[in-house]
């Protein structure tokens, strides 16, 4: 094993720590004292002890310093919303109309699609019609925190699920949802998305100004989507996602490691000022400079990406830094000279209605011991091999909304009820 292994998972962090092979960090507090001072304030620590393991913490999780607001949003195509004489749409019902008004304008486009499978879909759009589940990448999960309820909830087997199951139903019917939702890539997602082939979209915001609205501006400069508010749904709810503050992932660091503290104070480093401007940014006067305090690429290093498919992506290539590469305490100042000033100000207009209360940090799972563990694994199976067959049944009319009682019935015979209870008790004992 090395000495390191980075971007390890929660679930990892469950299955191995328990048996050794990672260093309990908290037992280097010596050598870690500003990453434990991140990771224990007020603002964290409910979450942080999400992602104890029997007690200890297992890893250096990825922290946010500064970060573009990014969310699973809705975002519509403005120039054809604008072609149907049509204002920004308040409510799922009116973009439902509004979709239906732009298919008929455009009736070789679709409204939306998949760009990773039935379950990602539907995790996107779940929460803001008024259920949950398979939050995020999370597509084996069908759990999900309800904040009316105070518990977490097995969302396909929710009454309000139907909800979700009508809209997919319906968006297949008339057209709106594309035939090829289940199957289709994220390669050929992105294309129709970039070229007219759907019109719709809710999913990670930052694709619209990355990629979507440049290859559609490359033909008409009035093309492009824009992100809408989160909108209200059929129970009155106004209410969407975004993503987990900070990541999931961590570094973990082997137990049998020589020099082990050295090590831990090296991944300390990294949360302090002088780590962050160097796994971010590079050394200061020959890959950036700081203008008005904030740091900027040189633009000798720019202009060598320019014409990168991702510019942000092949700048901290090159230099080794951010997310993607070795930094663990992220700045995202770089997006401001890479990106279109759109993402900007649709980071700052999550922002804003996060400080509304429109919408919620996607939080992380309660932490499981051992015994409900091993039964949350067997359980997931059990649904998920039930949900899956059905789903899609559902979704393309192969059988009708009418029967969905009796696949909620089949999953709680399946054991959907032990697992809420397993979750809520993780919960209780973790509050």
């Amino acid at each position: 094993m090395t000495d390191v292994v980075d971007n390890v998972q929660i679930a990892d962090l469950r299955t191995y720590g328990i048996t050794g092979m990672f260093a309990d960090i908290e037992e280097y507090a010596d050598y870690i004292p500003d990453y434990l001072e991140l990771v224990l304030a007020d603002d964290r620590i409910t979450e942080t002890a999400k992602f104890r393991v029997g007690g200890s913490l297992y890893g250096f999780r990825d922290l946010e310093k500064y970060r573009i607001g990014v969310a699973p949003a809705p975002m519509i195509r403005k120039d054809w919303l604008a072609e149907v004489g049509l204002q920004e749409p308040t409510t799922w019902v009116e973009l439902y109309d509004a979709m239906l008004a732009i298919k008929a304008a455009h009736p070789d486009s679709y409204g939306f699609a998949s760009r990773n499978g039935t379950n990602y879909m539907i995790g996107q759009y779940a929460y803001a019609l008024g259920s949950g589940g398979f939050q995020g990448f999370a597509k084996t999960n069908g759990m999900y925190y309800e904040p009316d309820e105070d518990a977490y909830v097995y969302g396909p087997a929710d009454e309000d699920f139907k909800n979700v199951v009508e809209f997919f139903a319906n968006a297949y019917q008339d057209g709106l949802l594309h035939p090829d939702y289940a199957i289709m890539t994220r390669d050929l997602c992105f294309e129709k998305l970039s070229t007219g082939g759907l019109f719709y979209q809710t999913d990670n915001n930052t694709h619209a100004a990355r990629v979507w609205n440049p290859a559609l501006q490359e033909s008409d400069a009035n093309a492009g989507f824009k992100m809408l508010e989160p909108m209200e749904n059929s129970e009155g709810q106004t209410r969407q996602y975004r993503y987990e503050k900070d990541w999931g992932s961590h570094a973990a660091v082997s137990s049998q490691v020589e020099g082990i503290e050295i090590i831990m104070a090296f991944y300390n480093w990294m949360y302090t000022d002088e780590g962050v401007m160097a796994t971010n940014f590079g050394v200061e006067g020959e890959t950036y400079e700081l203008i008005n305090g904030e740091p900027m690429i040189l633009q000798e290093i720019l202009d060598r990406h320019k014409n990168d498919p991702d510019q942000l992506n092949g700048v901290q290539g090159e230099l080794g830094a951010g997310l993607l590469c070795y930094a663990k305490f992220i700045d995202e100042t770089t997006y401001k000279q890479t990106t279109d000033p759109m993402m900007i100000a649709d980071g700052d207009q999550i922002q804003a209605v996060t400080e509304r209360g429109d919408i919620h940090y996607m939080p992380a799972w309660p932490p499981l011991n051992e015994d409900q563990s091993e039964r949350e694994k067997t359980l997931q199976l059990q649904l998920g091999a039930i949900f899956d067959q059905e789903i899609n049944n559902f979704f393309t009319g192969a059988r009708p909304l009418s029967e969905y009682d009796d696949l909620i019935a089949d999953l709680k015979a399946a054991g959907s009820e032990e697992l809420e209870q397993i979750y809520n008790d993780a919960f209780n004992s973790l509050k």
